[in-house]
């Protein structure tokens, strides 16, 4: 997929999983334009809006994860199960309004959950049910899976499970 066709689809959100911090790294996000970056442990760098720490090797993965959702409103009541808000109204001042422009139906997300090293990769498990939350939530959400197509295509049968409407093969 060009730059061009990626920059077209207006995302609202970019997460970078990623700990590699490079000037094409930080050309591709800025070039995407999309209203809010989120990344891990990037702290001192300016473009991006949201940064989690996530700083030690003996971190629990798992709370790296439970600070992302949490940007989109996904209450972490308990370890490893992710109760998503089923309303506006529910969710209150937790969803961070720079996400769903008002004069948009539809969330646009683009998520690389890939990383330099493999063993901070994120897990099919942990995509899928990063993805299977956003489409649960009470509007439409588009969510494009970028890195490399190799990758991308062992994760396709995420998009069979998570999406009545995606095709039954990633793009």
């Amino acid at each position: 997929m060009s730059l061009n066709t990626l920059r077209a689809a207006g995302f609202d959100a970019v997460i970078d999983f990623d700990d590699v911090t490079s000037y094409e790294r930080f050309k591709l996000l800025a070039d995407l334009r999309a209203t809010s970056v989120i990344g891990f442990n990037k702290e001192p760098y300016k473009l991006y809006d949201y940064s989690i720490a996530f700083l030690t090797a003996t971190a629990i993965f798992p709370c790296a994860i439970s600070r992302l959702v949490k940007l989109f409103g996904i209450v972490d009541d308990r370890p490893y199960h992710y109760h998503l808000p089923g309303c506006r109204h529910e969710r209150g001042e937790k969803w961070p309004a720079c996400f769903l422009r008002p004069e948009r139906s539809k969330l646009r997300i683009a998520i690389n959950p890939f990383t330099a090293s493999e063993d901070k990769d994120f897990c099919r498990h942990q995509v899928a049910t990063l993805v299977e939350r956003l489409h649960a939530l009470p509007y439409r959400v588009c969510i494009v899976m970028v890195g490399r197509s190799e990758k991308i295509r062992q994760l396709g049968w995420i998009w069979r499970c998570t999406s009545p409407t995606a095709p039954s093969t990633p793009p």
